[in-house]
């Protein structure tokens, strides 16, 4: 199995504790997803809002707090960084968190 598809069946919990424990890096779980979505989505069409570049650097950046000894919490700093679209609009949870970052 590969891990984009271990990582798709895995929750966010079991994710967090393997980074800590150095299993797989915030990058690896980004760039698995990431290619995960990119091979999937255009047949099921889930994800029209994609902030992968975004999603990358704050993988990298939690990555870095690791490597510090730096303790990270939430999801990344807590923003979203894929969503879907209603009627056309970011939903208004995905605008509240673009607006906040």
């Amino acid at each position: 199995m590969s891990l984009a598809d271990e990582l798709a069946y895995m929750s966010a919990a079991e994710m967090a504790m393997r980074i800590r424990r150095r299993d797989f890096s915030p990058v690896e779980i980004v760039d698995a997803l990431i290619g995960r979505i990119e091979t999937r989505n255009p047949s099921l069409n889930a994800f029209v809002f994609k902030g992968f570049d975004d999603a990358r650097s704050a993988a990298k950046e939690a990555e870095r707090a690791l490597s510090s000894g730096i303790e990270c919490r939430g999801q990344f700093g807590e923003r979203q960084y894929a969503g879907r679209l209603r009627e056309g609009t970011p939903t208004p949870a995905i605008l509240q968190l673009w607006r906040n970052k």
